[in-house]
């Protein structure tokens, strides 16, 4: 699935996520890797954006 049918897209943080560490959402009822650039701690369950994709595609980047 290209970028483009990523970005923009909301997901649901399945863990705290804190500054610099990787945590799991879920899109559409799959589980992925993601990273927030944005130094904030965002709480499990908070519905967040998909800003883009790093590490080869495997990991999405996210915004609060």
């Amino acid at each position: 699935m290209s970028i483009l049918n990523f970005q923009y897209k909301k997901a649901t943080v399945l863990d705290i996520i804190q500054p610099g560490k990787r945590f799991w959402i879920n899109l559409h009822g799959v589980r992925w890797r993601a990273e927030c650039e944005f130094l904030t701690d965002i709480t499990q369950g908070t519905t967040v954006e998909i800003i883009g994709r790093k590490y080869h595609q495997s990991v999405l980047l996210i915004r609060p």
